[in-house]
């Protein structure tokens, strides 16, 4: 589904030609296969009319209620079932309170058709073109200002990507575009039906357990089971009956994890997730995220302001400035990757260098 823009009010700048994501050498381990995804359009909020039903002006705790209504509008999630009753915009909210995920409303959320073919997405070089996301002439303007201008942007199934740039520049945008949570564009934006988001604040509920914070939102009543298995993927697994306030921050953001593996995403959206973890831990949790990326094979774009961890976790690393992907590279290094490597050192300082940090002042 393609929807219609404007020319672009300024020159984009010159970008590296792409080529298909990959690592340079191969790894020991078990592969894994996965279907390509099935992509679907982030419907702009312009295309799409939404009115507050008497029952929920009226309804106990309105206030609570109507956040709930213009979250669900304003994502594409509302259906015929949610507003039946209360509870199930609750429900609903939640699910995407946890992942931004809601599920698809009606026609203007039926997916693109899926090529039959499978992509292989394990350990070793990867050669798959098909794109897990695919973003083209996006603008998103506030007040007048284009944050992001006339973008394009493509994920390939199974890489890894990377998204610097200072502060301000369109990165959490960005990401809450792809996500759904903002659809306020002009431009063509595709990404998988299957997608989950791990944002800086983990987002548990206090009043539910760990595993039940794991499950929240999934549709079809899932057993224990289910929240146990991935809480076992990212080591929490005894502190399945914990409830939030008693965790540490790592674990914590490894719920956060486990909420959104759980919905098995074929595009995973990572906003700062280490940002607000000691150092030690972080150094952990890019482990494990570096891990379960490499086991699981879903494409997942990165949000940080750490140059470094960029590189450490990449297949390619972005720069965006002035509303545009001003910058790319590949990073071709051995995983696990080490940070002594003069070329880990030589990349780090030529992306510090587009972001406009002088490195000679650094090392000094």
């Amino acid at each position: 589904m393609s929807i219609s823009h404007a020319p672009p009010s300024s020159p984009k700048p010159d970008i590296p030609p792409k080529s298909g994501p990959g690592m340079s050498e191969a790894a020991s381990g078990d592969t894994h296969e996965r279907a390509l995804p099935d992509l679907e359009p982030i419907v702009p909020s312009s295309t799409r009319r939404t009115r507050v039903p008497r029952w929920l002006r009226r309804s106990s705790g309105p206030l609570l209620l109507l956040a709930l209504w213009q979250l669900l509008s304003s994502t594409g999630a509302l259906t015929a079932d949610i507003l039946a009753s209360p509870g199930r915009i609750a429900q609903v909210g939640s699910d995407l309170i946890a992942d931004g995920s809601p599920r698809p409303a009606g026609r203007l959320r039926r997916p693109l058709p899926r090529k039959a073919a499978v992509a292989m997405a394990t350990h070793v070089h990867r050669t798959v073109t098909s794109p897990a996301v695919r973003v083209d002439g996006l603008t998103r303007s506030f007040d007048g200002h284009a944050v992001i201008d006339n973008l394009q942007l493509d994920v390939q199934t199974g890489e890894f990507v990377a998204l610097l740039g200072r502060s301000g520049c369109g990165k959490s945008t960005l990401l809450r575009i792809l996500a759904g949570l903002d659809r306020d564009i002009t431009g063509t934006v595709l990404v998988p039906r299957r997608k989950a988001v791990a944002f800086q604040a983990p987002r548990l509920m206090p009043w539910k357990k760990v595993w039940r914070n794991v499950l929240l939102g999934l549709p079809g009543n899932p057993g224990r089971e289910v929240a146990e298995k991935a809480l076992t993927e990212v080591g929490l697994s005894q502190r399945s009956d914990a409830w939030p306030k008693t965790l540490s921050g790592g674990e914590a953001q490894r719920a956060s994890l486990a909420r959104a593996l759980v919905r098995e995403p074929d595009l995973l959206l990572l906003d700062e997730p280490f940002g607000a973890l000691d150092a030690l831990t972080r150094i952990k949790a890019q482990r494990l995220v570096g891990e379960l990326w490499q086991r699981r094979g879903c494409a997942v774009l990165l949000v940080t302001h750490d140059v470094e961890e960029a590189v450490l976790l990449a297949d390619r690393v972005l720069v965006m400035d002035e509303g545009v992907i001003a910058y790319e590279t590949k990073v071709h290094l051995d995983r696990p990757r080490d940070i002594t490597d003069p070329r880990f050192a030589e990349l780090r300082a030529g992306i510090l260098e587009r972001l406009g940090v002088d490195t000679a002042a650094e090392a000094a």
